[in-house]
């Protein structure tokens, strides 16, 4: 987590990590990492058909497709 906030971010966390013993530590960073999951989870959306004029689809592709059609009917 520090590495994404850069310096002010080990500053933070270190300033935390002296008021508090290590295992509560290491349960903020977790709380932190969860919060962040959560947030990401509930704002962050996959953009539908942004590479749709883009995409090749190659024979490779045909043929793990069609591998999975057919396991999926046997």
């Amino acid at each position: 987590m520090a590495g994404a906030y850069g310096n002010v971010g080990a500053v933070v966390y270190l300033t935390i990590f002296t008021f508090v013993t290590p295992s509560q530590f290491f349960y903020i960073i977790a709380t932190g990492a969860f919060i962040s999951w959560l947030i990401c989870l509930v704002w962050l959306k996959e953009p539908e058909g942004a590479f749709d004029d883009e995409y090749y689809v190659s024979s490779v592709d045909r043929d793990i497709e069609e591998q999975a059609l057919q396991s999926a009917k046997r």
